[in-house]
């Protein structure tokens, strides 16, 4: 995820409060967090819904599945001609039906397994850097020679699992991508494959992002400021523990040590150009999530309204605003939204005009015995004129990312 300075902090939420259509913690993410709950103490609870059990284990890969059968759907969808908006809908419908797939049984209690899109499809291309998920009124279509970056996420009862890559259309997709392009796709795949091996049990996590800023260094390129990998958890995409992959004046890297169990985004955004993303046009943000820390009695009855459909359809997770439908006055009622802080929202953000972006992201569960990367993607050629000279993080590289278990001793 990307922090603007600006804006409110994406990765501090702490939820507490109630908003006005529904207790929120009439909803499972409530339950999850909750420091006493009906399942015992805190720490009973944390090995619950931690990768400690087998069954959450297993909940975060089929989400990853589902995410990774939607990434797919789109990225054989990205051809020049098609529509923007097009492989939006694609990858947000390409989850719905995958997720349906899984967990179709009712529990005890007969309530169903909460599972579908953790994070709206968004296509941006070229400068544009990231969260570009448009109306159903735009005719954006791709052409041939331009970088898209997709993003998008699944979740299966609250587990999350989230991906994004960078495709360039090429005429001939088998031919190498070159020059600065490369360059820059090039430093994000192998800053990604440095940082995921320093994501391990008792690392700091500043030490994370220093890996990404050092490989970046090495090809000539930046790392987009205000990109945090956010732990996840259960109904929770943007965790409160965070990797800074590039400090600044206005955002510090905390002193955040790794913990085996948790569940990282690895998110690695590079720029050829000075990875500092600006907003060009507010009126472009349709990607909102629910601020579930605030509460406020809304005036207008738009507000009230599409606040009302968020809070029951998207109480936890991000959605696009094509996603609300026919609500009347949707737009207008979100201003009273925003004006109240009731919402975060997503802008679509832009490094400069003629800048090269490349966006990779991967879930990360970071277990006893080496790290699961369980989204992913693969490339296409690249050909780039530089590579990595750091002799220690080409040694990081190398190394597997999880041991093999030893055989046991014949008796």
């Amino acid at each position: 995820n990307f922090q603007l300075v600006t804006l409110p902090a994406l990765g501090s939420l702490t939820p507490a409060t109630t908003p006005p259509t529904e207790p929120l913690n009439s909803h499972p993410a409530h339950r999850a967090t909750s420091t006493m709950s009906e399942h015992g103490s805190e720490e009973e609870d944390d090995t619950q819904f931690s990768l400690a059990n087998p069954a959450v284990v297993d909940k975060y890969k089929v989400a990853a599945e589902v995410a990774n059968k939607a990434l797919a759907a789109v990225l054989a969808a990205c051809v020049p001609g098609a529509k923007v908006v097009d492989l939006c809908a694609l990858g947000d419908k390409t989850i719905e039906a995958e997720a349906g797939k899984f967990y179709n049984k009712k529990d005890k209690d007969g309530a169903k397994v909460e599972k579908g899109i953790a994070f709206p499809t968004c296509v941006s291309v070229n400068h544009q850097v990231c969260h570009n998920s448009p109306g159903v009124e735009d005719a954006t279509v791709l052409e041939e020679g331009q970088s898209v970056k997709l993003d998008l996420g699944a979740h299966v009862d609250g587990f999350v699992a989230t991906v994004a890559h960078t495709v360039v259309l090429m005429g001939d997709m088998n031919a190498p991508v070159t020059g600065v392009q490369a360059d820059v796709m090039a430093a994000a795949v192998t800053a990604g494959e440095a940082a995921i091996r320093k994501l391990r049990p008792g690392c700091n996590a500043a030490d994370v992002g220093k890996a990404i800023e050092r490989v970046a260094e090495d090809f000539g390129v930046n790392v987009v400021e205000g990109v945090l990998t956010h732990s996840m958890k259960r109904f929770v995409i943007d965790g409160n523990k965070v990797i800074l992959n590039k400090p600044s004046p206005e955002l510090k890297a905390g002193d955040e040590t790794i913990e085996v169990n948790e569940v990282y985004a690895l998110d690695i955004v590079l720029s050829s150009g000075e990875g500092k993303p600006k907003i060009h046009d507010e009126r472009e943000t349709s990607v909102y999530k629910r601020a579930i820390e605030k509460s406020y009695k809304l005036k207008m009855q738009a507000s009230r309204a599409v606040f009302s459909e968020i809070t029951k359809k998207f109480p936890t997770m991000p959605f696009t605003m094509r996603a609300m439908g026919d609500i009347r006055g949707a737009r207008l009622g979100l201003v009273e939204c925003m004006k109240h802080e009731l919402l975060h929202e997503y802008p679509v953000l832009y490094e400069k005009a003629g800048d090269c972006v490349a966006h990779f992201k991967a879930t990360v569960l970071v277990m006893q015995n080496g790290n699961d990367r369980i989204t992913t993607w693969t490339c296409q050629p690249l050909q780039s004129v530089l590579e990595l000279t750091d002799e220690d993080l080409k040694a990081l590289i190398a190394t597997p990312l999880k041991t093999k278990k030893k055989k046991a001793a014949k008796a």
